[in-house]
């Protein structure tokens, strides 16, 4: 790589998920004159890690165990000096934790903690952590005003070392209308509202249920399409039996465009937490209208009237007003999906990302 700034991107592992698609976009879109990245995980591969090494970046794993042991961080700091890594960014709390630890050892010059999601989980000395290990940072990137509201707030991080860069994706490509519908075996004619998230309990899954119900009544043939999978799959597909509602479980997808052509809308209706959501933003590229929670970093992502509509998180009700307001006239949502297209292009492309990204690397 020449005269390239090596770059190391520590992650828990890459396993497929939201931040372990970040972690993807930025590695494989940096400018490789500029910099010679790598991406090193703690305990394990996964499927993004092939996605990774496909565009060039190489992927090193190591065996950290259960929890990290005072050798582990040794060898890990070791490398970070035998590799001359100039930058570390580190993803996720564990890997920001982990990570960080060793790059006080490795006396790493320039180090990125990048905050997904808010930690509503983290206990009081995970937060003092937190605090700690900021000022042996950079800066510290978060993905929404709202992620960066509770470093601050929460955390207590000065927010002269926080740093908002949105999420961006590149442009998914979207089959055929008609090919996409009848692969899932929807007919043409129903009116169709998709939700892709992990099927846990904070992704709101079951008021999006119950609010399709409502919504039923007054759209007809309405078909819910749920990607992804989880936990909770089994009591979800037994909720919408129960709900009397047409629902499709496609399960986990590798690539969401054949959901995405399918659909006539997107809705996310998370209810605890929410950072930036990449599902989101893809359907925004696809000139979809979207339907959110106004919780988390979930209102950033919607002029609220234009590209889509907001409501109160567990409020199964003012959802599917929603819905209805959104489903009922075709031409309405088609208006906002071009609205959601013009929001994408202008702050949600990997192609900015990386270069906010870049920036950073180089003041």
């Amino acid at each position: 790589m020449g005269d390239a700034t090596k770059v190391i991107h520590i992650v828990e592992d890459l396993r497929t998920g939201g931040l372990e698609k970040v972690v993807r976009n930025i590695v494989v879109n940096l400018d490789r004159a500029r910099f010679d990245p790598e991406v090193w995980c703690l305990a394990r591969g996964g499927e993004v890690a092939e996605e990774i090494a496909a565009g060039g970046v190489r992927v090193r794993i190591s065996d950290m165990g259960s929890r990290p042991s005072p050798g582990f961080l040794l060898r890990l700091a070791v490398r970070l000096r035998r590799v001359d890594a100039r930058i570390v960014h580190c993803h996720g709390y564990t890997a920001c934790t982990v990570g960080r630890l060793a790059t006080v050892l490795a006396q790493t010059p320039r180090v990125f903690a990048h905050i997904h999601t808010q930690g509503l989980w983290l206990q009081p000395r995970q937060r003092r952590i937190e605090r700690v290990l900021s000022a042996f940072s950079t800066k510290i990137i978060c993905v929404s005003e709202s992620v960066r509201e509770f470093v601050v707030h929460e955390e207590r991080i000065p927010r002269k070392k926080t740093e908002v860069i949105y999420n961006g994706i590149a442009d998914p490509h979207l089959p055929d209308r008609e090919c996409a519908r009848r692969h899932f075996g929807i007919q043409e004619g129903a009116k169709v509202l998709g939700c892709v998230a992990s099927l846990e309990p904070h992704k709101g899954h079951a008021i999006l249920i119950e609010a399709v119900r409502i919504a039923r009544a007054r759209l007809g043939d309405l078909v819910l399409l749920v990607v992804g999978d989880g936990t909770l799959r089994s009591e979800l597909e037994r909720h919408a039996r129960d709900a009397g509602i047409s629902a499709v479980f496609a399960g986990r997808m590798e690539n969401v465009g054949l959901a995405l052509a399918a659909v006539d809308a997107m809705a996310l209706l998370s209810l605890e937490r929410e950072g930036l959501s990449l599902a989101i933003i893809e359907a925004m590229a696809a000139s979809k209208p979207v339907i959110l929670s106004r919780l988390g970093g979930l209102p950033e992502l919607v002029e609220d009237g234009a590209s889509g509509l907001l409501c109160q998180a567990g409020d199964a009700t003012e959802a599917a007003g929603c819905i209805v307001k959104i489903l009922e006239n075709a031409d309405a949502g088609r208006a906002m999906g071009e609205v959601g297209r013009r929001m994408f292009l202008e702050k949600f492309t990997v192609g900015k990302m990386a270069s906010e990204i870049e920036r950073l690397y180089g003041k």
